[in-house]
């Protein structure tokens, strides 16, 4: 929260260790959620994997059927490839 203070402020981040999560679809700063479950990989994937089930948005996959939908979705720093 010290070295970017900027980017703490807008997910209202106070201090360290912070977890934030985001529900499914679109989202913006003030989405951001606090994690208040457990530390453990385990209990924070369970987490994530109860907020995919309550929401029910996965991320759309496009079927690549033309070199266009291949450059749109496989490169950038959102790429699905």
């Amino acid at each position: 929260a010290t070295a970017e203070q900027q980017l703490a402020g807008r997910y209202k981040v106070q201090g360290y260790p912070t977890i934030k999560m985001f529900p499914g679809g679109a989202k913006t700063y003030s989405d951001a959620m606090d994690y208040q479950g457990g530390r453990t990989a385990a209990d924070i994937v369970q987490a994530v994997l109860a907020e995919v089930d309550r929401t029910g948005l996965p991320k759309p996959i496009p079927e690549l059927v033309s070199e266009e939908v291949l450059k749109e979705n496989c490169s950038g720093h959102n790429h699905i490839c």
